[in-house]
């Protein structure tokens, strides 16, 4: 039998090559003709591989950096409480003796966050509250840079120290914030709002009848027909502002500029009633309210019967929050 890889002769029966030690009956050797393959737990596995390589080469470089900042930044000298105190602008430049300056900062901190929630929601309030997060991060600055040494681990330090106070501070603040207040500013005028008003507004909650809310109509469309009788299809939906004239269960009728509720004048009437001039009547259903939405832009065409009927019932969840003021000018506070 001749091995086929060195054309030895080998005696008859032999399994192996003599010479080269080749398999000569490789061709009746069982075989699995599918690979070996993992495991689906090995799978799970392989897939965070990169992040793996990621975070060594994310904890090589906070190495390196806490390197540098070690080597280059005298924390030796650094007192122990400038940390703690740069939650506060101005605070730590008292505790290090700079009284003046300490004093300018916080002073001029207040004064800027004032004018920020005064005109909240205009574009001077959002440069005042802007620069007011400028001051506190130049005071934690001021107070770190004197002890680095070097343009580089100044500007790590700077980064580093920016990203701390946005990240305990201002973000749980901004959260916390949006969670009790919201802010809309108008910018095209729809009676009885004018462009450049600010709508502050109390998020989700249970609002009751007769309260004022931003609301959301849920985008749709109502295949009518024209005044003069051509068919028309009408597309609506985004956010609107109203009273709430009715709520479950409750028979509304709207005719000659004028909400009947459960055939009873209602004193709740929308905010700008004569916008509306389609006469409609429907039955608020379960877990909605009815809000005739009749703050329109200038010039915009009245609803139709059956769109304005469709607008009208407002799901629960579509509140947005409760109209708790309205601001025109400064000196110009009131309620809707």
């Amino acid at each position: 039998m001749q091995c086929p890889s060195c054309q030895f002769e080998n005696m008859p029966g032999t399994i192996n090559c003599g010479r080269c030690g080749a398999q000569l009956r490789l061709a009746s050797a069982t075989m699995d003709v599918n690979p070996p393959r993992a495991s689906a737990r090995a799978k799970r596995w392989r897939q965070w591989f990169p992040w793996y390589r990621l975070a060594a080469e994310a904890r090589g470089t906070l190495g390196r950096v806490t390197t540098v900042l070690h080597w280059d930044f005298d924390w030796d000298r650094l007192p122990r409480g400038v940390l703690a105190r740069l939650v506060v602008p101005g605070w730590p430049q008292r505790y290090l003796g700079h009284l003046g300056r300490g004093r300018i900062m916080l002073r001029l901190y207040v004064a800027l966050l004032a004018v920020g929630l005064l005109f909240i929601g205009t574009t001077l309030g959002a440069w005042a509250l802007g620069a007011a997060v400028a001051v506190h991060f130049s005071s934690a600055l001021d107070a770190l840079w004197p002890f680095g040494r070097g343009w580089r681990t100044r500007l790590v330090v700077s980064v580093a120290s920016c990203a701390v106070l946005f990240t305990i501070l201002y973000a749980p603040v901004a959260w916390a914030a949006t969670r009790v207040v919201g802010v809309r500013r108008m910018t095209l005028d729809a009676e009885p709002l004018r462009a450049g008003d600010v709508i502050l507004f109390l998020p989700g909650g249970s609002p009751d009848v007769g309260d004022t809310v931003l609301y959301q109509i849920e985008p749709g469309r109502v295949q009518t027909h024209t005044v003069t009788g051509y068919q028309a299809l009408y597309y609506f939906g985004g956010e609107f502002i109203d009273r709430i004239v009715a709520g479950p269960g409750q028979t509304v009728t709207w005719e000659r500029q004028e909400v009947l509720v459960d055939g009873q004048r209602s004193l709740r009437q929308p905010l700008h009633p004569a916008s509306a001039h389609a006469d409609v009547q429907f039955t608020v259903p379960a877990g909605c309210y009815g809000i005739l939405p009749t703050v329109l832009p200038e010039g915009a065409p009245g609803f139709p019967p059956d769109v304005l009927r469709a607008a009208s019932i407002v799901p629960a969840q579509r509140i947005v929050g409760t109209i708790l003021l309205r601001r025109r000018s400064f000196w110009r506070w009131g309620r809707l």
